[in-house]
C-alpha cells in the first residue's frame, strides 16, 4: 500500500540532476549522501507497508517535528561562512538555491516518514530490516564524512541528529524484539 513512497528518493535525485547546470554537476557527484546514501531510502521505503503500521497522524505529527529541524538546519549551512562545495551546490548569497529547494522539501519528507516509521508499530520481522537500513545508513554517512571528507563529526550541523538517529535505532530495534 504504501510502496508508491520507494519513488520519493528517485524523484529527488532526478529532479537535482536536472535542474544542477553542468559546471555544478561535479559538485553533486561529490555529495556522497545524494549520490549513494540516500538510495538506502529505495527500499526503505517500500518495505513500510509491509513492515509497520504506517499511521497517518503521527505522520502529520512529525512534519512539524522534521520540518523545524530541517528549517533549523538549512539555516545552520546558509550561515556557514566557508562553505563546504558541497554546500554551495543548494545554498547562493540569496538563500536557497533550486538544489537546495528540491533538497529541503525531500529532507522534510523523509525524515517524516523516518520518524513515523520508528514510532509506528511492527506487523512483521521485516521492521527489523527497515531499522537495519537506517542504522546502515548513519553509520555509512558518519564514516564518509570522517574517513572520505575528513572532517570532524562533531563541526557538522547534522552531527547530533545523526547521532542521535543511531541511539534511538539502538534503542529501537531491542523493544520490536521484546513486543514493543
Amino acid at each position: 500500500m504504501y510502496q508508491w513512497l520507494a519513488v520519493i528518493p528517485v524523484i529527488h535525485f532526478l529532479l537535482l540532476y536536472a535542474v544542477t547546470t553542468k559546471d555544478m554537476l561535479p559538485v553533486l557527484k561529490r555529495n556522497y549522501a545524494i549520490m549513494y546514501l540516500d538510495w538506502l531510502f529505495v527500499p526503505f521505503n517500500y518495505w513500510i507497508g509491509p513492515g509497520v503500521l504506517f499511521n497517518k497522524w503521527l505522520f502529520l505529527a512529525f512534519l512539524l517535528i522534521a520540518g523545524g529541524v530541517v528549517v533549523l538546519l538549512h539555516s545552520r549551512w546558509q550561515a556557514i561562512t566557508n562553505k563546504p562545495v558541497e554546500t554551495r551546490l543548494f545554498f547562493s548569497t540569496r538563500g536557497l538555491t533550486a538544489q537546495g529547494w528540491i533538497h529541503f522539501i525531500f529532507m522534510c519528507v523523509q525524515s517524516t516518514v523516518v520518524l513515523t516509521v520508528l514510532a509506528s508499530h511492527a506487523i512483521s520481522s521485516l521492521y527489523l530490516l527497515l531499522l537495519g537500513l537506517l542504522l546502515l545508513y548513519c553509520v555509512a554517512y558518519l564514516l564518509v564524512v570522517m574517513f572520505v571528507r575528513r572532517v570532524r563529526v562533531m563541526s557538522k550541523a547534522e552531527a547530533p541528529f545523526v547521532v542521535l538517529g543511531i541511539v534511538a535505532l539502538i534503542i529501537r530495534g531491542p523493544l520490536y524484539l521484546f513486543g514493543f
